[in-house]
């Protein structure tokens, strides 16, 4: 049974105190109070949070409080007269406000810059994404790249009693002494549990150094692995090292001085994936409009030919009754894929699915699906996959420890529902792989039979994609999961932004700005007025750059010759993990032609 909405704690006791402040009748309060009121403008913008039933249903903005609560967020003229709300007047007129929204940021940490992202008119704005630095801070631990001299990412120190080793930037030098000593290397980050990968050194100098390898037990008995020698004559030395599998994640590399005076500098050093047979899987792509299947499968199956797709995620609506619609000529597209050996999957999903309430009509659908494979068991689906996306939620940002748990929890009871007669996959943003509240917290909690993950990779910089990639794929190998990568091919900001860029426009700590950072009810307001303003109740930003967000750095729509050299390196290299199972292409559908609406009735 969901819990009843309910303003946070923080909320009602800042509400509380204004009216212990109203009723102690304070000569001083009331003189202050009626010189506010005198010198407010006409038409002030009232600003008010209240709890969900304290407004009607049409009435100012929904957003999701610290608690998962269902709040209003409210910018009028008039204040609302109810203890249910909290409320905060501005001195100036409410057409100056372009922009509101509550903000994970704590009250009491405003940071020294913060920026939006999204569409800016002159008189209004939307804004898709906040970015400040305290949501800069706090990500886990990624993986040190591949391919990439990883000595920036290292802390280099010595070691040994009789202090004969030192280390001056790239260059080891040793004196000669008995007692072992060196130079310990520890990573910033993580290294890949990938069994059969390499360690890559080029060095020159004098002198023959041992390197060893070390995971925390090992470090705990000071007893480093070692991978092999460094035998250095002058010259320039390029060796390779099998890097072995470990109960544990490997933590330290050790370089280990000789005996004798010797000097050793490191010109690189390197990860390197497996270098093994490159497993070509087949590609998938989604098909959104259910016109396709239904009124169009030709174009389809050309699609599918040209960009040798081997699964497809289509829309499949329901009947009124419950069951899937059309079922029959669903059934029939279904085999004629069959024959061209072309999986489908069911792709449904909505941000509110993770809310407790809308829960039974989600697994209602789902069960639809089952039961549609349970009765054409000679064209059945080959899975079904969610796309639940809860930080699209407004307000999701207060809560994201809440709506993690509620995202597991609503997984699961798919999973249940299906019964595993049904594969499952889910649709993730790249970020949750490194996000302090999603990271490995969900994914984690998500290690369940038949259940695989498609990465929304959405990226088009060989390297960044690298990075996104690896803390998925790492948790796929480690758990036995199946991690899909998917790559954007489509136009992006088209129906978002009406054609046009977003923007992202950065701001500044100062006296005075046109954007506030307001405290109501105990949580961060953020307001973006018409103008710069000062004396307001809050903290003011001045806004500092603007520039364009370009989708070229998201998408391929513009280079597509790009994705299929890029696409074609990244499947031979993320190959050497087992848990890789091929890559998606979203946006493929953008330019199929539907049936003109007399031939297409909706289904």
């Amino acid at each position: 049974m969901a819990a009843t909405p309910s303003i946070s704690s923080s909320f009602l006791a800042l509400a509380g105190q204004a009216r212990l402040l109203a009723a102690s009748g304070a000569r001083f309060a009331l003189a202050l109070l009626l010189c506010l009121v005198a010198l407010a403008p006409l038409g002030a913008a009232e600003v008010s949070l209240c709890e969900s039933a304290a407004l009607s249903g049409n009435e100012g903005t929904q957003m999701y409080g610290p608690e998962g609560e269902l709040l209003v967020l409210r910018v009028a003229a008039d204040a609302v007269a109810t203890e249910a709300c909290v409320d905060l007047q501005l001195p100036l007129p409410l057409p100056a406000v372009r922009w509101f929204s509550l903000t994970d940021i704590p009250p009491e940490s405003p940071p020294e810059r913060l920026s939006l992202q999204g569409y800016f008119d002159e008189r209004a704005a939307r804004v898709s994404e906040v970015i400040h630095q305290q949501q800069q801070a706090q990500v886990e631990p990624g993986f040190l790249p591949f391919y990439t001299d990883m000595q920036a990412n290292l802390d280099a120190r010595a070691f040994g009693i009789e202090e004969r080793a030192h280390l001056d930037g790239r260059d080891v030098v040793c004196g000669a002494g008995e007692q072992i000593a060196g130079i310990v290397l520890r990573p910033d980050g993580l290294v890949a549990p990938l069994p059969g990968m390499e360690l890559r050194i080029a060095a020159t100098g004098t002198g023959t150094f041992r390197v060893a390898i070390a995971d925390a037990e090992r470090e705990r008995r000071d007893n480093p692995y070692e991978l092999g020698a460094l035998v250095l004559d002058g010259g320039v030395l390029n060796v390779s090292y099998v890097v072995p599998d470990a109960m544990q994640r490997w933590t330290s590399l050790t370089i280990i001085c000789p005996q004798a005076a010797a000097t050793l500098t490191l010109s690189s050093m390197m990860l390197v994936p497996p270098q093994g047979t490159v497993r070509v899987a087949q590609r998938a792509t989604w098909l959104w409009s259910p016109q396709l299947w239904l009124h169009a499968p030709e174009a389809v199956w050309r699609l599918a030919e040209q960009e040798q797709l081997g699964r497809i995620y289509v829309t499949v609506p329901l009947a009124e009754s419950g069951g899937v619609a059309n079922a029959e000529a669903f059934a029939h597209f279904v085999a004629e894929a069959t024959t061209r050996n072309i999986a489908v999957w069911a792709v449904i999903g909505d941000r509110a699915d993770v809310v407790p309430e809308n829960l039974t009509l989600l697994l209602q659908r789902v069960d639809a699906y089952r039961r549609y494979n349970a009765e054409h068991a000679d064209t059945p689906l080959a899975g079904l996959q969610l796309d639940i996306e809860p930080y699209l939620l407004p307000g999701s940002t207060l809560a994201p420890d809440y709506w993690r748990e509620r995202y597991v929890a609503t997984i699961s009871a798919v999973h249940r529902q299906l019964a595993q007669q049904l594969p499952l996959d889910l649709v993730m943003p790249v970020w949750w792989g490194l996000h302090p509240a999603w990271g490995s917290r969900l994914l984690d909690a998500l290690v369940l039979p038949g259940l695989s993950v498609t990465v929304m990779n959405y990226r088009t910089d060989g390297d960044v994609l690298r990075a996104g990639a690896t803390p998925f794929l790492a948790w796929g190998l480690e758990n036995d999961s199946a991690v899909a990568m998917a790559l954007e091919k489509g136009r992006i900001g088209v129906n978002a932004g009406d054609g046009r860029d977003e923007r992202r426009t950065d701001y500044a700590r100062a006296d005075a700005g046109e954007l506030w950072m307001l405290e109501l009810g105990g949580i961060s307001l953020l307001v973006l007025l018409d103008k710069v303003y000062e004396d307001l109740p809050g903290q003011a930003y001045l806004k500092s750059a603007e520039r364009k967000v370009s989708t070229g750095d998201i998408s391929f729509a513009d280079a597509p010759e790009n994705l299929q050299a890029l696409a074609a390196t990244l499947e031979a290299e993320w190959s050497a993990w087992d848990s890789f199972a091929g890559l998606a292409i979203h946006g493929l559908d953008q330019d199929l032609e539907l049936p003109p609406p007399a031939a297409a009735s909706a289904p």
